[in-house]
């Protein structure tokens, strides 16, 4: 649900400040955007290492996929 909100903010260009900062709230939790991004680079990880993800030109489709993958389990 959290990836999914989080692509929502994106797709529909609104703020994603409350994803992140500890002044925000998401359904009772916070700093979610940190946690999110977090999982993301696990998982990327998997596929590449970290220096070739620090490289990645096209790091938003990559991110967004694997974003969509957490939809999908849900």
């Amino acid at each position: 649900m959290l990836a999914e909100k989080f692509l929502q903010h994106v797709e529909k260009e609104t703020d994603i400040r409350p994803f992140f900062g500890s002044w925000f709230d998401i359904q009772g939790y916070r700093q979610c955007g940190y946690y999110l991004g977090h999982e993301v680079i696990l998982d990327l990880e998997k596929e590449c290492d970290i220096w070739k993800l620090a490289v990645l030109k096209d790091y938003r489709l990559a991110m967004k996929s694997v974003l969509e993958s957490y939809i999908s389990k849900s």
